[in-house]
């Protein structure tokens, strides 16, 4: 069979940048048994899919979100600089799409650890970066709303702005609803500043047949960028006990880097918290298949199809993966599940 090409369509940054214009999302199924057990396993009937991120990353849904309905408030009337609390991305999608909202400068407060590939790109986009002074009992927000009362300063928080949530309820539930012939039936993001989780979740408990959602936490004791312990979903003001969707809980640093690697060679983009969503969706569905409770999840064409969100790239990250997995080498799901944890929340 041939396919035709397409002519090629040329677009202006503003048009490239914006999901509205040019929804550069693909919905792209893991065929690779070693990414996926459940591919080498037809009979089963559980398809799974990974929402890939736009240009740049996820974070430039609500980034545009919160800028046009900022912009449509008057909030950036003689506004000259925002002041961003992020770990990275959030940042970076700010700074790419601000100028086109007449903003000049952009001052991020970010973490002591944050990783040095996203300090130089966020640098690279002119962006002054500064960490939290602990020795002084700063904390991010602290220094955010210090540097927020200089004169033509704004403060731009993703976690208080409704904007984050209501992105993804605007743009990615539905694109993944559609692209899946309204079919999916499972839905997996990790946990960090909850907005996507939270924004797809109130998408899907609306339509006819609500999609079951899944919420990745990371384990206590480790670091993944991009998605949060039970005890820092806390702080952001997330209560696990009273989630309304499903958790798949304490999910190791182990896990969500052997994910990764293994979706990497299966030719996806797919940082640590990608893995880490992936990991959780394959966990839950493999409890389910044990417990005998797998039937309940799938549509009337009788197929388990799952979605779960690569939100991150993980070049920035490279200089991790030899750090948490052993010689370098990731781990298959089933290796990872005979791993000893405690999973529950």
């Amino acid at each position: 069979m041939t396919i035709a090409a397409e002519e090629p369509v040329v677009l202006r940054v503003p048009d490239f940048l914006n999901p509205t214009q040019q929804l550069t999302m693909p919905l792209v199924e893991v065929t690779d048994s070693n990414a996926n057990p459940y591919a080498a396993r037809p009979n089963l009937h559980v398809r799974i899919f990974a929402q890939t991120s736009p240009p740049q990353s996820i974070k430039l849904l609500p980034a545009l979100e919160c800028l046009s309905r900022a912009h449509g408030q008057g909030l950036l009337l003689n506004v000259n600089t925002l002041v961003v609390p992020t770990s990275g991305n959030y940042g970076i999608a700010v700074a790419t799409l601000a100028p086109y909202f007449g903003i000049k400068h952009i001052v991020a407060i970010v973490p002591n650890d944050i990783a040095p590939g996203k300090l130089s790109h966020l640098e690279l986009l002119g962006v002054h970066c500064m960490k939290p002074n602990r020795a002084r009992g700063e904390t991010s927000s602290s220094l955010a709303i210090v540097q927020a009362k200089k004169p033509d300063h704004l403060l731009f928080d993703q976690y208080t702005d409704p904007g984050n949530q209501a992105s993804f309820k605007k743009w990615l539930a539905p694109s993944m609803w559609y692209k899946t012939d309204h079919k999916l039936t499972v839905f997996c993001a990790a946990m960090g500043s909850c907005g996507t989780i939270r924004g797809c979740y109130e998408y899907f408990q609306e339509l006819t047949r609500p999609v079951t959602v899944i919420g990745g936490v990371c384990d206590f004791n480790d670091d993944v960028p991009g998605a949060r312990s039970e005890r820092r979903l806390k702080q952001i003001g997330f209560d696990c006990s009273k989630a309304p969707f499903r958790l798949e809980g304490d999910i190791s640093a182990l896990a969500s880097y052997s994910t990764s690697k293994l979706l990497c060679q299966s030719g996806l983009v797919a940082g640590p918290s990608s893995g880490l969503a992936h990991f959780a969706l394959l966990r839950f569905l493999n409890r389910h298949e044990r417990e005998g409770t797998l039937n309940q999840f799938r549509n009337d064409d009788g197929d388990v199809v799952c979605a779960f969100v690569c939100a991150d790239d993980p070049r920035y990250y490279t200089d991790k993966y030899s750090t948490h997995l052993p010689d370098n080498v990731a781990l298959s799901f089933m290796q990872l599940m005979e791993a000893p944890g405690d999973w529950s929340i």
